[in-house]
């Protein structure tokens, strides 16, 4: 049985977040997805940025999340689905997530990556 109820499902009554994912909008106007999100009263926004080799797919890049964060206070959550993330993270701080997530499965030095992610 698959619950609806969040305090159930989890235990509490925490507030919880609501990211939607920019993936899903218009890639020829994330500006105007950025937007709606917005309009709609969202205060994350979810990126997924693919290299085309830890998944097939190619999403974004620093320059995307540098211009989204040109045109928005949104939080800015990165979830970086990449092969070498460690060798990205300075270039999506720099460009203004606000959140840097990473998965474990590649093989790189996860210690040396997440102790950069906190530095950052």
């Amino acid at each position: 049985m698959v619950t609806t109820d969040l305090d159930t499902f989890f235990g509490d009554s925490r507030p919880r977040i609501l990211a939607p994912s920019i993936l899903a909008g218009d890639h020829a106007d994330l500006a105007g997805s950025l937007a709606e999100i917005e309009h709609d009263g969202r205060r994350w926004v979810h990126l997924d940025v693919m290299d085309g080799h830890f998944v097939p797919n190619v999403t974004f890049g620093p320059q995307t999340v540098a211009d989204l964060r040109r045109r928005t206070e949104i939080f800015l959550d990165v979830h970086l689905m990449m092969e070498c993330p460690h060798q990205f993270l300075d270039a999506f701080a720099e460009a203004g997530a606000d959140l840097i997530s990473i998965h474990i499965e590649p093989d790189y030095d996860h210690a040396k990556a997440l102790s950069r992610i906190r530095a950052l």
